[in-house]
């Protein structure tokens, strides 16, 4: 079928007193490709009434109406100063009357009852009004234009492209003394100083040769020998065809700018080679001088710096009390400390000196500042100070552990003697319950006094799950029952060389910055497993290598680390509790006790959904089943079962893919739960497991486990996610039979999906 022709839409404005011969133009212009929205006028008043109210693109009048004719029409459309084309249409006038009509300002002139040619000339009647308008539009420019350059507070000079001038304008004349008679056909060497070398006029002669703009300050000389600073920009100018044909030069006088600014060089220069901050303020708090000390110290460069209030940097001067004001503006000084803040919002401590600038009236005009960072200083003498409480606190819980150790000795004692003489069933259980309740007294004042001796000790072979027991039983006895515990310690790990109670600190301290992580409560998740890395594992992971490892988790569901404070979470001191909660030395241990052992850490975070460390400790070589030194254990192989791998990262589900089918299963990927569901259901039968990430769009990993178990009530469903697991877990571990963490090494992988395939599947967290 073909196009139907594009039509034009048209606001016509009928003078006609025939309401028959109106619809049969409407229908002429209908007919020949107009959407014509008009209106329809039979007198004087009513056509002036139509021009003032509404916008109009083209008049038709009859020549002949009851009380006014075209002639008289025209003259009316003429007087309203609008541009709209008027065409006569009469069926009774002669050809004399139509000429006269053109020569009053008619567009043009039809006969009633052939009117074939109306459209067409329409046509020709706007575009000639589209036409007139962007002529009046560009005049006015020009005469803008014009006026603009005659009055422009800049030298303004055009060149032919040999260099010749060929305008300046009067502001050129103000500057250099020089007429445009004086200087058309000249080169503008005519103002060349002297002063600048030959290879700075060969740069800018390249520049704007090659069709680029330039900039740069000239030093020239003006009619009557003075030298003058300006600073000049020259651009080609084109033609339609973009080919240079002139160039524009724009010229500023900025030699009193230059000399003030030479002198207020000379003076910062002398204040540049400080190394503390020094900055000059006015009275109002502007900013006039900002050295690099101060870029250096505050972050704010020289150029953000300058004309803006000190407060709106964020720098307070003096405190807020009026002692501070009073005394700088009494005695025209003030030193003291003073905490600050850098552009990233860093506090520091200053020691800052501020001098009172008066002006020529004695009045304050400006203040002097002179300010040196002490925070490290300061941060050197805190750490001193709570060094001596953390050895106080270390005395003092020796000595209260000792004293306890005295009071449950003879209380074991005793129950022995007791023993031997109770006979009764009930007295015998109260019996139990005291010797019971003594030994874990006694484990709580043997992990005390362990942390109070301190971390030393030689490395030896350890066998990391009997310190995961030990973490156990403090967390169950010391936690709030509002925290539920997971863990999993399986009986096969492999041992690692360390310091046993420098080990057991380390897992400790991330325990207990997960329980303060969860202040109304949530899960905690201890769990160790072996692995190996191989070398594209390791690489994923900072500061990993390949190799074997045992790797040890502390989940929580709790607050998260914000992306802020999350680069500062390892430096010694650091810490988002109060003081009186924390000394911020329990991660900066953590890290160096993992260093030393040759392992590292990584950490998987978001806020409101928990923290994940993971502790890789080097596996002792020697003790690795069948496997040479430093070697992976073997990964477990399929043999052909069909495997859903759902992900909505290609990059995971190319690797694991890869992976699995390396070992002999058969994999089909999904990109999110939705695809999944649909590929499942068509082939739910063949499907051995599905492994799929939790957190997907569409439909996630807990819908998509909902889904296939309705088709299929006994599949495996292994789950992974690289987020913390949230409190919902226990919930989900009913519908997931295991969960791995992202990112894992091809061992992980292969070994968790054949536990899951022919082992038992994971016990929920209630369990």
């Amino acid at each position: 079928m073909p196009t139907p022709p594009s039509r034009t839409d048209l606001r016509a404005l009928l003078i006609e007193d025939s309401e028959l011969d109106a619809g049969l133009l409407l229908r002429e212009l209908n007919q020949t490709g107009f959407d014509v929205i008009s209106r329809r006028v039979q007198t004087a008043v009513e056509l002036r009434a139509a021009l003032a109210t509404e916008p109009w693109d083209i008049v038709l009048s009859d020549f002949k109406l009851p009380k006014f004719n075209g002639m008289e029409a025209l003259a009316i459309v003429q007087a309203s100063g609008l541009d709209v084309p008027f065409i006569l249409i009469s069926g009774a006038v002669g050809e004399e009357t139509a000429v006269a009509a053109m020569r009053a300002g008619a567009s043009d002139y039809f006969v009633k009852g052939r009117l074939a040619t109306l459209g067409p000339a329409i046509n020709r009647e706007l575009r000639e009004v589209i036409d007139r308008r962007a002529r009046r539009t560009a005049d006015e420019q020009v005469r803008k234009l014009n006026h603009a350059v005659q009055q422009a507070p800049v030298s303004l000079m055009i060149t032919d492209l040999a260099g010749r001038i060929e305008y300046v304008n009067p502001q050129f004349t103000r500057n250099t003394g020089y007429t445009l008679a004086e200087v058309r056909e000249q080169n503008p060497r005519v103002l060349k100083s002297g002063l600048m070398p030959p290879e700075f006029y060969q740069d800018l002669w390249q520049t704007i040769t090659a069709g680029q703009n330039w900039q740069g300050e000239i030093q020239n000389r003006t009619k009557d020998g003075r030298l003058v600073w300006e600073l000049v920009s020259i651009s080609p100018i084109c033609d339609a065809s973009g080919q240079a044909t002139h160039y524009l030069g724009a010229k500023l006088d900025i030699t009193h700018l230059k000399s003030s600014n030479e002198k207020i060089r000379e003076q910062a220069a002398l204040l540049e080679i400080a190394t503390d901050a020094i900055y000059v303020r006015r009275s109002d708090g502007v900013i006039t001088f900002w050295n690099s000390g101060a870029e250096a110290l505050y972050g704010w460069s020289r150029a953000e710096a300058l004309g803006r209030k000190i407060t709106e940097l964020n720098l307070q001067e003096l405190s807020a009390e009026a002692e501070d004001a009073g005394q700088l503006l009494a005695r025209g000084l003030w030193s003291g400390e003073r905490w600050q803040a850098k552009r990233d919002g860093t506090a520091i401590v200053i020691l800052s000196r501020l001098t009172v600038v008066p002006d020529d009236r004695g009045r304050p005009a400006y203040v002097f500042a002179i300010n040196t960072d002490i925070t490290a200083s300061k941060k050197l003498e805190e750490k001193f100070l709570r060094a001596q409480r953390l050895e106080s606190i270390g005395m003092l819980a020796s000595g209260i552990a000792h004293d306890l150790n005295n009071v449950l000795a003879p209380i074991g004692m005793v129950s022995t003697l007791l023993r031997a003489n109770i006979t009764a069933p009930g007295d015998l259980r109260l019996l139990d319950t005291l010797e019971k309740c003594a030994h874990r007294g006694a484990g709580l004042v043997k992990q005390i006094l362990g942390f109070a001796h301190g971390i030393g000790g030689e490395a030896r072979e350890v066998q990391v799950k009997h310190l995961l027991h030990d973490i156990v039983q403090v967390i169950t006895e010391t936690f709030p029952k509002s925290i539920l515990l997971v863990h999993r310690v399986p009986n096969d790990l492999w041992p690692v060389n360390a310091n046993p109670t420098q080990i057991h600190q380390v897992l400790l301290n991330l325990c207990v910055n997960a329980r303060d992580a969860m202040p109304e409560g949530g899960t905690l998740t201890l769990r160790a497993e072996n692995c190996g890395l191989d070398a594209a594992a390791a690489h994923a992971i900072p500061d990993a290598r390949p190799g074997a490892w045992l790797r040890v988790y502390v989940q929580d569901t709790g607050t998260g680390i914000a992306p802020d404070v999350l680069e500062r979470i390892w430096e010694p001191f650091f810490t988002t509790k109060a003081p009186d909660e924390g000394t911020g030395l329990g991660l900066s241990t953590v890290r160096g006790i993992v260093a030393t052992c040759r392992g590292f850490i990584s950490l998987q975070t978001a806020v409101g959904r928990g923290s994940t460390f993971a502790i890789y400790l080097p596996a002792v070589e020697s003790a690795l089943p069948g496997a040479s030194a430093g070697a992976a254990p073997a990964a477990g192989r399929g043999h052909g079962e069909l495997i859903l791998l759902v992900d909505d990262e290609a990059m995971i589900r190319d690797a694991a893919r890869g992976v699995l089918v390396d070992a002999g299963y058969q994999v089909v990927t999904a990109a999110n739960g939705a695809e999944a569901a649909t590929v499942f259901a068509s082939r739910a039968a063949e499907f051995s497991l599905v492994l799929t990430d939790v957190d997907m769009p569409n439909l996630n990993g807990h819908g998509l486990a909902r889904a296939v178990r309705l088709f299929k009530p006994e599949l495996k469903i292994l789950a992974m996610s690289g987020l913390a697991r949230r409190r919902t877990d226990a919930e989900a571990l009913e519908r997931f039979d295991d969960f791995i963490l992202k990112p894992f090494g091809s061992e992980t992988l292969l070994h968790t999906v054949e536990r899951v395939l022919h082992g038992e599947p994971i016990p929920p967290p209630h369990a």
